[in-house]
């Protein structure tokens, strides 16, 4: 919840995206894996063309075993890398 409220007072989508990952870094530290899951879906749809945010979002996907959805997110992050 902080993190939703600190991302709305900036504008800028890639910035909202870096709070977002920061926030996933320090959940994930915490050991709280949905809400860094969470996280991480919200900096993908903040800036939907950056790769290395897919990228995470795909390792924390294949470290809860969700196999079908991070092969989806490293499919659109391969994509992003070649345009």
């Amino acid at each position: 919840a902080y993190a939703v409220a600190w991302a709305n007072v900036v504008s800028e989508p890639a910035e909202r995206a870096r709070v977002f990952v920061r926030a996933a870094d320090y959940a994930t530290r915490a050991d709280k894996e949905a809400s860094a899951l969470k996280a991480l879906r919200l900096a993908s749809e903040s800036a939907p063309d950056d790769p290395g945010v897919l990228e995470r979002l795909a390792r924390l996907l294949a470290q809860r075993g969700d196999a079908d959805g991070a092969v989806r997110a490293v499919r659109s992050a391969a994509t992003l890398y070649r345009e």
